[in-house]
């Protein structure tokens, strides 16, 4: 849905006017700086700025002298000028969620750090909701996801969100599979980044949540889920019992993703992508379909809308759902 594209160089230019008793001129000094992702140089902080770009924190480096290397925090827009680099103190060369490091070495590209989730993220440190860049196996541009670090100890990569309708989400296969929408608002991850997250050799737990017109808040927890093939077939293994939420999830299982303009239900006669306005992995047609068409109320024609039979029935559309996924922690699996 939205990648970083990592590896580029940052040419900082300065011009410089320099006069003299005999002319004027320009002299223009260049300096080529390499990023490593999600590291940081600790211990040789000796000025800091807020709320500037990269670039700009690039040309403050580059103007001055006792500047070897800075470190650049995405997330709050902080530039870090560094007294030395990690060719030369590399025992202060960390791993940092949500910070570019740069240096004039080119050698540095190498020494990204890459997370393949949220919840390596959080087990790195990184314990604040937002959008992250992650790198699951053959993604190596790596896609942006908005991780929920909060909910039930954390490390979700979210991958549905619905709240508001501003977002259409009766869309085609070619959409659903590179994804849409905003990770800050109402979007849908992409099959795509869905099927490289859940090929992993970890298992992996999907999480549904849903509030109705009343404020009732509910989830739904089901262990080994996966999205497999080019068809990009639901896979779960089993429904966590203490969920509050009832399943209508588990009859789904198994069965393909369909779209408005590729129909792969099981019912020769209709389709139910759209005959639902809607996108999901629909058996004949559902039991749940989080992405249906969004109706600004609960009541609504029988099947449509934001569906979770067995809390509200087919005629409930719900204000807002979500779905997030995370790795199963290997002790929890012992």
């Amino acid at each position: 849905m939205m990648r970083l594209i990592e590896g580029a160089a940052l040419l900082i230019c300065t011009v410089t006017l320099i006069q003299d008793s005999r002319s004027e001129c320009l002299s223009r000094y260049e300096r080529k700086f390499y990023p490593a992702n999600n590291r940081a140089l600790q211990n040789h902080v000796y000025q800091r700025k807020t709320g500037v770009s990269p670039v700009v924190c690039g040309r403050d480096c580059s103007m001055d002298v006792k500047c070897a290397s800075f470190n650049y925090n995405t997330s709050s827009q902080t530039c870090q000028l560094n007294k030395e680099s990690q060719s030369t103190t590399s025992q202060d060369f960390i791993t940092r969620p949500q910070s570019l490091y740069f240096d004039g070495h080119e050698s540095t590209l190498t020494f990204s750090a890459h997370q393949g989730s949220c919840q390596e993220l959080y087990e790195d440190g990184s314990l604040g909701n937002g959008i992250y860049t992650i790198y699951p196996p053959g993604m190596t541009d790596g896609v942006q996801v908005y991780c929920d670090m909060v909910t039930e100890g954390g490390g979700w990569t979210v991958i549905q969100r619905r709240q508001d309708g501003s977002v259409d989400f009766y869309r085609n296969w070619t959409e659903y599979q590179s994804g849409f929408g905003q990770l800050s608002g109402e979007f849908w991850l992409g099959n795509n980044a869905l099927r490289a997250l859940t090929a992993s050799s970890a298992k992996w737990q999907l999480r549904v949540d849903l509030e109705d017109w009343d404020g009732d808040m509910r989830w739904a927890e089901y262990g080994e889920f996966s999205v497999q093939g080019k068809k990009y077939s639901l896979r779960i293994g089993y429904y966590d019992d203490n969920s509050t939420l009832p399943d209508s999830l588990i009859r789904h299982n198994g069965y393909n993703f369909s779209t408005k303009d590729q129909d792969n239900d099981i019912l020769a006669s209709t389709s139910c992508a759209v005959d639902f306005e809607g996108a999901w992995w629909y058996r004949s047609c559902h039991t749940s379909n989080l992405n249906g068409k969004y109706y600004h109320q609960g009541n609504v024609p029988f099947g449509q809308g934001i569906q979770w039979k067995l809390w509200k029935g087919f005629y409930y559309s719900f204000k807002k759902c979500s779905m997030k996924i995370r790795e199963v922690p290997k002790d929890a699996m012992n």
